[in-house]
């Protein structure tokens, strides 16, 4: 096996696990679409001191929420899109672990991968894997991943 590595690859993040509870997320999607409109029309009933404080602070809600959701569906929208990629175009391969480390995720701590990706017409490559804490893994340990060999882009596969 040759030395020599291509590009470096990029993983793809997990498609979003719909469980018993996953109507939770609508309804808190909904809560907070009303929460700014709730905060300005709320503060015509307020003393005229701190009206347009609680409308300015409404109108900044409003903002923020409506510019997070829309942020949130446009990368859905990118991960679906490299997943069906994925599935079209993708080879099967092998990853093996040549390091681990702990990282913090945004939802909490997790663990950072450095794979060595290799297979059967694929120039091998390493990329950096991130998951949330979940499974034990150690150094040396080969992991199914499925590849697009244009550009080195991956994922696992359970």
């Amino acid at each position: 096996m040759s030395t020599e590595l291509g590009p470096e690859g990029k993983q793809v993040w997990p498609r979003e696990e719909r469980g018993r509870l996953a109507f939770l997320g609508s309804w808190f999607t909904a809560f907070e679409l009303l929460l700014g409109p709730a905060l300005m029309i709320g503060a015509w009933f307020v003393p005229a001191d701190g009206r347009w404080v609680m409308f300015g602070i409404g109108v900044l809600v409003t903002l923020v929420l409506v510019s997070e959701i829309n942020g949130n569906r446009v990368v859905k929208t990118e991960t679906k899109a490299q997943h069906d990629r994925l599935e079209r175009s993708g080879v099967p391969a092998t990853a093996e672990i040549v390091g681990v480390r702990e990282v913090d995720l945004v939802g909490g701590s997790g663990v950072g991968l450095r794979l060595r990706v290799f297979g059967v017409g694929l120039v091998p490559f390493e990329a950096d894997y991130l998951e949330q804490r979940g499974q034990r893994y150690e150094v040396g340990d080969r992991l199914r991943v499925l590849v697009d060999p244009s550009d080195n882009l991956f994922r696992l596969l359970r």
